[in-house]
């Protein structure tokens, strides 16, 4: 008997808990939204409930601070980008090769993803988020130097942990460098140039000689 009314008190309290869910789903999915076509300054409250049809309280219920709501609106999109980052980088099979398709998706990113347009870091950089920005982007961009690092060790085996680690920042600060700088190509054949010029630099920095 007391079986059963556990088992009734747990199918009733199913439904609520998808309900909230959906809810915390439905409102990130719309912040991520008006945050990418809005940016910091047209992330308002009312802009949020305009969206979502849901009430200011009910907005607040699931996120108190729109800050915190939009910091980790970001934070989620920085994630997404590094697991399709990886996951594009793993199908590679040489070194090179992996660490040139670390540039081709930071300058997808660059180009294509709202959250990495320079239009946006800049609306950023104006608004009173620039400094958890920086913060968050700052360890993203950390955490891809780990992955070049961890590459390194990989397949340069030959090569101490202490040599290891300013490689893998040279190495990461130059696909950086590239990948916006490629950004800002404009001319005919510029794009390929800059590209070449990178894969040829990275097969020298990436098989040192020892």
């Amino acid at each position: 008997m007391v079986h059963m009314k556990v088992k009734k008190i747990r199918a009733k309290a199913s439904p609520k808990k998808s309900a909230q869910l959906d809810s915390r789903d439905l409102i990130l999915e719309c912040a991520t939204k008006l945050l990418a076509e809005k940016g910091p300054l047209g992330f308002t409250l009312t802009a949020l409930e305009n969206l979502t049809k849901l009430s200011k309280s009910h907005l607040r219920y699931y996120f108190p601070d729109l800050r915190v709501l939009a910091l980790q609106v970001i934070q989620r999109n920085l994630v997404r980008a590094q697991t399709q980052t990886q996951k594009r980088v793993e199908r590679q099979s040489t070194l090179e090769e992996r660490l040139l398709e670390i540039y081709d998706s930071a300058l997808f990113l660059h180009r294509s993803d709202p959250f990495f347009s320079p239009l946006f870091l800049l609306l950023i950089s104006q608004s009173s988020l620039d400094a958890d920005y920086r913060a968050l982007f700052y360890a993203w961009t950390g955490a891809a130097e780990t992955r070049v690092e961890r590459l390194l060790l990989e397949e340069i085996r030959n090569l101490p942990f202490s040599e290891i680690q300013p490689l893998a920042r040279t190495l990461h600060d130059l696909i950086l460098g590239a990948s916006i700088k490629s950004v800002l190509a404009t001319r005919p054949g510029e794009l390929a140039a800059i590209r070449e010029a990178l894969a040829r630099t990275l097969t020298k920095l990436s098989r040192p000689q020892v």
